[in-house]
């Protein structure tokens, strides 16, 4: 990874001769440091930032090191770092100028044995999810519920067993509900099945709970979201420690299977009373069987549902997929793009890989294996287990705010024709882009997805092709803006944050480390977003 520095920051060594003299302060809102050529500079250059960078420290310093004259300085936006450095460095009362570098720290790689094969987890051609990189920030923990609604789950596959859900209101095989949520003796969930026809030895006749999965799809599924991560067994699972909910709503048909409406409706709305943050749906809907209802009951309760959007390889919806307030997903594969097989439209909010996912798995007679399987049910549950992330990093997150989080920290997936028409949502998930995002903080709890688009517009990228610098003109709402510059294969080469106070503004980006080629920059305040390529030529 190249370096990469602050764009409208750097430090100050003040020459020994003006430390006593210099007193950064505010005089009607204007700063002022008490030194002429530094006050000149701050005007010039709208400097809203001088302060001391170590408070104090001769206070604490014993030693020949003088921290005492080291200032950190931040400037407007629209000023570019190199004009603003070489200024201060001709001033006599500054001994020396640093700029800030923003250097990566080390990934988190776990012990599971098939970590190398989820390349969908970690990859050098920057077409994963960053989650390495994303576990630097946030491991997950038990708190965050994901309820995975299908055909069951192999409660009692070694790398599923430590991370399902205990109802802890629940007295083991005792006949008795405990809790009084109307289910007895249900202890990691519920089985919702009953009255149906599958395959020799399932259980399709009476709902229990015991929501064995006879079919794996629902194995595959709960690995990808959450298999033990770092337990030196198997697989790694995206929410790393986040529990799984089991709930049975579907059954294996010969090499199909099968969800009923109503099963699911009960199980999600099941889900919300037990505390589940989280419910993916990685199957086929229509609007029946009460599913409407229960799934306005889940996003009432700031439930995130997770929806896959299907696998015609057209721009097709199912019920749930089309409704706007779910989360839709749709596959991309390992160059990036468009998986062949993923539908796509505008209503999918975000990409995720679908092809060849290594997860867990039950064979038809027990047996707990692994096995690499293909399609957008795939790429839900790498979602889901990115929200139980996130809600676990900031437990006062609401759905709505998770969700913005999500689709605002994607990648993009450029030279994908769906995608540049707006048909594959935001781009890619990632991880690392979600998990160190400025947009996670309390204040955001309650903050929604518009239905308005549009809200942040690029105006205009010059000079393109450029070698030095490029020149964004934008419009945008007042309040905090985003800018993320990827190169052609989707790798996130800088990222700049910076304050608007609302209408068009302007700001310069520094090309000193790019290379030649192509590039995409987007602009987000956190709910809408824009982009536009550029060229850079060195």
């Amino acid at each position: 990874m190249s370096n990469q520095y602050v764009e409208n920051g750097f430090v100050v060594n003040i020459a020994p001769e003006y430390r006593d003299i210099i007193c950064p302060v505010f005089n009607n809102g204007e700063l002022e440091t008490g030194v002429a050529e530094i006050d000149w500079l701050i005007g010039k250059y709208g400097i809203y930032r001088f302060e001391r960078e170590f408070p104090a420290s001769e206070r604490y310093s014993n030693t020949s090191v003088d921290l005492s004259g080291y200032y950190i300085v931040e400037f407007s936006p629209l000023h570019r770092l190199e004009d603003v450095i070489n200024d201060f460095s001709s001033c006599q009362c500054i001994e020396h100028v640093e700029r800030i570098g923003v250097c990566p720290v080390f990934a988190i790689y776990p012990d599971d044995p098939l970590f190398s094969e989820q390349w969908y987890l970690d990859s050098e051609s920057y077409v994963d999810i960053d989650a390495p990189e994303g576990w630097i920030y946030e491991h997950g923990d038990a708190s965050p519920i994901i309820a995975i609604i299908d055909t069951g789950v192999d409660y009692r596959h070694p790398d599923l067993i430590n991370s399902i859900w205990i109802n802890d209101g629940e007295v083991p095989d005792n006949g008795v509900d405990d809790d009084k949520n109307g289910y007895v003796d249900d202890i990691i969930g519920w089985d919702f099945v009953h009255g149906v026809r599958g395959d020799r030895y399932e259980d399709c006749f009476i709902e229990d709970n015991d929501p064995m999965d006879w079919y794996g799809h629902g194995t595959l599924v709960a690995g990808v979201a959450s298999a033990t991560t770092d337990n030196g067994v198997g697989v790694s699972g995206v929410g790393w420690g986040a529990r799984i909910m089991v709930l049975r709503a579907g059954w294996g048909w010969g090499p199909y299977g099968f969800v009923r409406m109503d099963f699911c409706a009960r199980a999600i709305f099941y889900a919300v009373n037990m505390g589940a943050c989280v419910v993916n749906c990685s199957w086929s809907s229509s609007n029946s069987g009460g599913i409407s209802a229960a799934v306005s009951y889940a996003v009432s309760k700031g439930v995130v549902v997770v929806v896959a959007v299907g696998n015609t390889g057209d721009e097709y919806s199912h019920y749930l997929a089309s409704r706007g307030d779910t989360f839709c997903v749709a596959g991309s594969d390992m160059n990036g793009r468009r998986a062949i097989f993923s539908s796509y439209g505008s209503n999918v909010d975000v990409s995720a890989p679908a092809f060849s996912i290594m997860s867990t798995y039950r064979r038809y007679l027990g047996e707990h294996i692994y096995v690499s399987r293909s399609g957008t049910s795939m790429s839900a549950p790498q979602v889901s287990g990115l929200c139980a992330l996130i809600k676990a990093q900031n437990p006062s997150l609401g759905g709505k705010a998770i969700m913005w989080v999500v689709h605002n920290s994607t990648k993009p997936m450029i030279g994908d024709e769906e995608w540049e028409k707006g048909l594959m949502g935001s781009g890619i998930i990632s991880v690392e882009n979600a998990l160190c995002n400025e947009m996670l903080s309390s204040e955001c709890a309650n903050r929604e997805i518009p239905t308005e688009v549009g809200v942040v517009k690029i105006l205009s990228v010059s000079p393109s092709p450029s070698d030095d610098y490029i020149d964004v003109m934008f419009s945008s709402p007042c309040g905090v803006l985003s800018a993320d510059i990827f190169d052609i294969s989707g790798r996130k080469v800088l990222k700049r944050v910076f304050n608007v106070s609302g209408g068009e503004g302007e700001f310069s980006i520094l090309l000193d480390n790019f290379n030649s080629g192509v590039y995409v920059l987007r602009l987000s305040d956190g709910i809408a977003s824009d982009t536009m390529r550029f060229i850079c030529i060195k």
